[in-house]
């Protein structure tokens, strides 16, 4: 995909297909949601040999949506991370499983990328600051596929946040982040 009104590249995940970005999006959270999940049960006592077998596809723990129940069943993540992981795991199974073509400028796509929180939270970001929404000058298959590539990268964070919570790590000796 080329770069649209020369905004530079966020990830690899813009130059996969549409189909590629949403499958391997869902793919790195579902990882890191495994990942998370067996840390926590490691520091709990959990031997790696169960963590592992909970963790396997026929496990407990062992799909995309059972891991996400329980980390936010045990306040892991917050209810707006999961809320956008619930859409983002609908998006993946519909790009994975439907027979016809998925893309960013489907209607139904677009409207659920819409309702995530972190959409709506950019977008109120955006109108705080008094911004033109990217959207008018790109058009929406690039701006959606752009802005749901962000999206991943705030939830991405938003887990790694709520890591460093459980696990009590904090950053306070690096300074204030610079603006």
């Amino acid at each position: 995909m080329e770069n649209p009104v020369g905004l530079t590249k966020i990830d690899p995940l813009l130059e996969e297909s549409d189909r590629g970005s949403v499958i391997v999006a869902a793919a790195i959270l579902d990882n890191l949601l495994a990942r998370y999940l067996s840390l926590v049960m490691k520091k709990n006592g959990l031997s790696n040999r169960y963590s592992v077998k909970i963790l396997d596809g026929n496990g407990a723990l062992g799909s995309f949506s059972a891991r996400a129940q329980i980390a936010r069943g045990f306040a892991l993540i917050s209810e707006d991370t999961f809320h956008d992981l619930m859409v983002i795991r609908k998006l993946r199974n519909e790009f994975a499983h439907v027979h016809m073509h998925c893309s960013f400028s489907d209607r139904n796509v677009m409207a659920q990328i819409q309702s995530m929180r972190f959409y709506q939270a950019r977008n109120e970001h955006e109108r705080e600051k008094g911004e033109i929404s990217v959207g008018d000058l790109i058009g929406d298959s690039a701006y959606f596929k752009h802005v749901f590539c962000l999206i991943i990268k705030d939830i991405h964070i938003s887990i790694l946040e709520g890591q460093c919570k459980y696990f009590n790590i904090k950053f306070d000796h690096l300074g204030p982040w610079p603006r």
